[in-house]
Parts: structure tokens; sequence; C-alpha cells
């Protein structure tokens, strides 16, 4: 069995469990490490507060996530954007929408309260005639 040194988490003592000082041991270690500028690309962005991020070297600060400068999400979105398939598809999902919308518009006719209940009332007629 190996054992972890908590580090970050001697702070907490005898309190909490181990699995949950070793998640946020996990956590601290990565918020606190030198990150890589999306400016400059030197390794040399630290956390300054919460989603706050900022380069000691070029003085860049931006927004990131709670406690890593780029969330999973983010990264994602921008593998997305540098491949140009994101627009191509949302272009093509927009499209989509709209035909759809249109289609779904056409389709609804406007019927008075009378013929609603009329269809309502002869479909199940039309039922029992055909079995």
């Amino acid at each position: 069995m190996t054992t972890r040194k908590a580090v970050h988490t001697r702070r907490y003592g005898a309190r909490y469990g181990v699995s949950v000082k070793q998640r946020v041991e996990d956590v601290e270690v990565k918020q606190r490490k030198k990150h890589v500028c999306p400016k400059c690309g030197f390794q040399k962005v630290k956390r300054i507060s919460v989603g706050i991020f900022a380069c000691t070297k070029c003085k860049h600060t931006y927004a990131g996530g709670a406690y890593y400068p780029q969330t999973m999400t983010g990264s994602i979105i921008a593998k997305m954007v540098n491949q140009r398939s994101f627009l191509a598809n949302a272009a093509q999902l927009a499209s989509l929408e709209e035909s759809r919308h249109e289609k779904s518009y056409l389709k609804k006719e406007k019927k008075s309260d009378e013929e609603r209940i009329d269809d309502m009332v002869a479909s199940p007629s039309n039922e029992e005639e055909s079995a």
C-alpha cells in the first residue's frame, strides 16, 4: 500500500477523512503550479483569485475556470474552433432548426373548437369500424 504525502492538507489534521483530503490535495497541487500563458507561451501563469489568472512575464490577465486556467469544456470548444468544424456544424444545425421550425409552422392548422371535438369523436369510431 502506497502512502501519500499530504503536504497541502496537513492543516485539516484528523478531520474530514482521507479520500476527501486526497481530492483536495490533487486540486490544490494543480491550481498552484505554473501554467502556460496563452499570449506569450511561457510557463509563468499564476492564479490570482477564483477564476482570475495572470502571467508574471507579460502581465496578461484573463479569466479561466475556478481552479484551472482552462476548463475541460473550454478546451473542447477551443479545439473545435481551431479545427473550423465548429462553425460549419453550427451553420448546419442552424439551417436544420430553421427548416424544422418552418415545417412545424406549416403543419399547424388552425381549427375551431368544434372541429377539434368532431375529430376526436370521429377517430375512435373509425378505429372500431376498421377493426
